[in-house]
């Protein structure tokens, strides 16, 4: 388990890497099969041995061979939290049969349940919000923590990310003024986004400003330094369009989504050049086993926008071309909605928008995000915000969600 941004898919893709190399399990395991729990959430039905093939470059993999020896396989089931479905109603449903068609959810929880293949082994990552769900398919877990970066891989990760030394050597030194922003780069998505915004500002020849001391501070300088005209009008259109990558992230929460066919884009007034722009400024990413799909750069990004969505007025009649069409299955932006639901989605969907949503409300943030967005922020949402966390801290006894300690990332956020 760790944090979102912590490295988790990169710590299965390099198991993988080191297995094939033959440095680990090279007497354990015969087979790993990486699974992207993303990526198998888009199909339905799949049996066991349609899901090894899907993992395998050969297009005729011997299935029987392979499943001759379980005990030999390692299945890496990578983002668990990200699955669709509940893990948790299907006991009677379970499957035990490789060759035998089932949706998705109930053949990866017969995997987990060990009624599939029980001698296989089994690595799962998951963010924190969805290990205890988790803990309840497992028998007998044994749990590792990634824990990011040390003090001197962070220092290594700027070195690393930036050609020039002077310029590593200045970006680095600033973050270390920073104590609080610091500590945060221990999460190495939170590195990339920080070299990233700090190198956009080199290129244009900015002082480096100082930056933030939040989730949400972190993710605007990111934001804003893509938002930095340069000598075109790239940085308004994409301010153009900002109200169409918000709504379509919203949309993409309440349905538990995070894949996003063309349709699903140009539904919420999203065009190909525009998708072409974000894939250059690294907010969308195509995915590489199947093309047709686009998701955010990383899951933090779709809760960043979500938030975003909740705040963003609408323009009256004059800026109504910057407004997406019309999406039938648009969310309502009442944001008491919102926090009615919080806690009560699988994996705990809605955790990080709220929390993102407490941060952009921080007033000097609003201000600064009309400014560089040309547009109309809520000031009501702020009241409401502050209503419903003042009521939480008086409950004498809280619910699963939210804990006490997720109240105080929200007030410090």
């Amino acid at each position: 388990q760790g944090a979102a941004g912590i490295g988790k898919t990169i710590l299965t893709r390099k198991i993988m890497l080191d297995w094939a190399s033959g440095k680990v399990f090279k007497d354990r395991f015969d087979y790993l099969f990486y699974i992207h729990c993303r990526e198998v959430s888009l199909v339905t039905r799949r049996s066991l041995g349609d899901l090894i093939v899907s993992c395998c470059p050969d297009p005729n993999p011997p299935i029987s061979k392979i499943l001759r020896k379980p005990s030999k396989i390692l299945f890496l089931m990578d983002g668990f939290d990200e699955l669709q479905g509940a893990f948790d109603e299907h006991t009677g449903e379970l499957c035990t049969d490789w060759q035998k068609e089932e949706r998705v959810d109930i053949l990866l929880s017969s995997l987990i349940r060990k009624k599939l293949l029980p001698e296989a082994s089994l690595l799962i990552t998951t963010r924190p919000v969805a290990l205890e769900k988790l803990q309840h398919l497992l028998d007998h877990p044994r749990h590792v923590e990634i824990l990011g970066f040390s003090e001197m891989k962070r220092k290594e990760y700027f070195f690393k990310y930036f050609s020039d030394e002077d310029q590593a050597r200045e970006a680095f030194r600033l973050i270390q003024e920073n104590e609080i922003l610091f500590t945060m780069c221990f999460i190495p998505l939170v590195c990339w986004i920080v070299c990233t915004g700090l190198k956009q500002q080199m290129e244009s020849g900015k002082s480096l400003a100082q930056t933030s001391k939040t989730t949400t501070a972190v993710y605007i300088f990111f934001l804003s330094s893509l938002l930095q005209p340069r000598g075109g009008s790239q940085g308004y259109h994409l301010s153009a369009n900002l109200r169409g990558l918000c709504s379509l992230a919203a949309d993409g929460i309440w349905n538990q989504k995070i894949l996003f066919e063309e349709c699903d884009l140009r539904n919420h007034g999203l065009q190909k050049a525009d998708v072409s722009a974000f894939l250059r400024m690294n907010l969308f990413q195509k995915e590489v086993e199947c093309e047709k799909f686009y998701s955010f750069i990383h899951m933090t990004f779709q809760e960043f926008f979500a938030a975003m969505y909740y705040l963003l007025e609408e323009k009256e009649e004059g800026g109504k071309k910057n407004m997406p069409r019309r999406c039938s299955k648009l969310p309502s932006r009442d944001v008491t909605v919102l926090l009615e639901n919080y806690g009560k989605f699988e994996k705990g969907y809605l955790i990080f928008v709220v929390r993102f949503l407490f941060g952009l409300i921080n007033q000097e943030r609003t201000s600064y995000l009309e400014k560089k967005l040309s547009c109309k922020i809520s000031q009501q949402i702020r009241l409401e915000l502050l209503k419903w966390i003042e009521v939480k801290a008086k409950a004498k006894k809280l619910q699963i969600q939210p804990s006490q300690l997720e109240l105080f990332y929200c007030l410090y956020e």
